[in-house]
């Protein structure tokens, strides 16, 4: 009988490391940097001097960010040539390039890769972007998918249409104040002072319906749209941070502690049902331990179920797609630590339960017991 809440004691071990593996954010350790490099973009480095730039019309198109595909980014360059340009060299940085396309007046030109190493340094230096919550966030370029791409050009007299189309892979940053990742995109702007002039840029972003945003410049925001426009180049960088909606309520951090909570509550109600039970029976409080211990084992299960089953419950309400991981982390310390204090309460709660209900439903039963033989002594 001594041997048998031991190994009934094993049990709640096992079921919290089940808890455990049913958790969200289990997988992602909360180890490593905050911020996941992304790919490199930006205006072109040109040799020679392109010619001055009348117009440049900007797209970011982070709508598909939402089903987790890199952004699409879209550039139109009208600019005029006052004398034939035959060897116009055009450097992209090339991860989203190479997705893409370089067009001259519709047509597509002749491309070859460059090393990393000739590549001008802002194409490798961090950028600081503004973050969501007003914390400046870092995006790093991605050091092996840095690569150039040279595209050839031959420029003849007259205006001209310069088209570049390109996929980019964001970088992420994982912040414990929100559940969601921040999705990071820096376009460079600073090698465009290097050509002969540079008229009005115009900006547009698409962003996913109800995603927050930061972004350097300033951006006027219509909807899920965010426009700009600048007579010249208004800063070296444009910054761009978005969030998917979904910020961590009640609901979601609260989940943990209500199943724990609810845990305890039905472990106590469960102490007295037992308690006044065994009082009826007459039983002494301790004749029966091992029915307590046993049943105190049912509480820990239960506080267990509830905390894994409304932990799980909360996280659900956000997409794991999007989610941070050291948010899921934090979350998932947070629910073990609710858990085993739930299973303590629902122990304490029961065994107290237990010894207060049978004492008071003994004295009433005694109570009762020596009415009866008064009267009969009458």
């Amino acid at each position: 009988m001594r041997g048998e809440p031991r190994r009934r004691a094993v049990v709640p071990g096992g079921l919290l490391a089940a808890a455990i593996l049913v958790f969200p954010g289990a997988a992602p350790a909360n180890v490593g940097r905050a911020e996941r490099p992304g790919d490199a973009a930006g205006e072109p480095w040109v040799a020679p001097a392109l010619p001055a730039v009348e117009r440049e019309a900007l797209l970011v198109d982070l709508r598909p960010l939402a089903a987790g595909e890199p952004a699409r980014i879209a550039a139109s360059y009208r600019f005029h040539a006052g004398e034939a340009l035959p060897e116009l060299r055009l450097v992209f940085g090339s991860p989203g390039v190479t997705s893409g396309a370089v067009l001259l007046d519709g047509a597509a030109l002749p491309s070859s890769p460059l090393d990393a190493s000739r590549l001008p340094p802002e194409w490798r230096a961090p950028v600081d972007l503004p973050g969501i919550d007003g914390e400046p966030v870092r995006f790093e370029p991605e050091a092996s998918r840095v690569g150039g791409l040279a595209f050839t050009a031959t420029l003849s007299p007259g205006p001209h249409v310069l088209t570049v189309e390109a996929r980019v892979r964001p970088g992420e940053h994982h912040g414990r104040r929100s559940p969601n990742r921040d999705y990071l995109i820096a376009y460079l702007l600073a090698p465009a002072r290097q050509w002969t002039g540079f008229g009005e840029l115009e900006l547009t972003v698409e962003l996913p319906p109800g995603w927050h945003h930061a972004a350097s410049p300033e951006l006027d925001r219509l909807g899920d749209r965010l426009v700009g426009r600048w007579s010249g180049l208004p800063a070296d960088s444009i910054g761009l941070v978005v969030r998917p909606p979904g910020e961590a309520t009640i609901a979601t951090t609260g989940a943990p502690w209500a199943g724990a909570g609810l845990g305890a509550v039905l472990a106590w109600l469960a102490g007295r049902w037992w308690g006044r039970r065994s009082a009826r029976r007459g039983e002494r409080a301790g004749k029966r331990w091992w029915k307590a211990v046993g049943l105190a084992y049912l509480a820990s299960v239960l506080v267990m179920a509830t905390t894994a089953a409304a932990a799980v419950g909360g996280s659900a309400l956000l997409d794991e797609r999007h989610r941070s991981a050291a948010w899921g982390t934090a979350y998932l310390y947070e629910a073990l630590f609710t858990g085993a204090a739930g299973l303590a309460a629902a122990v304490v709660g029961f065994f107290a339960a237990f010894v207060l209900a049978h004492r008071a439903a003994s004295r009433v039963a005694g109570g009762v017991l020596d009415e009866a033989r008064r009267e009969g002594g009458t």
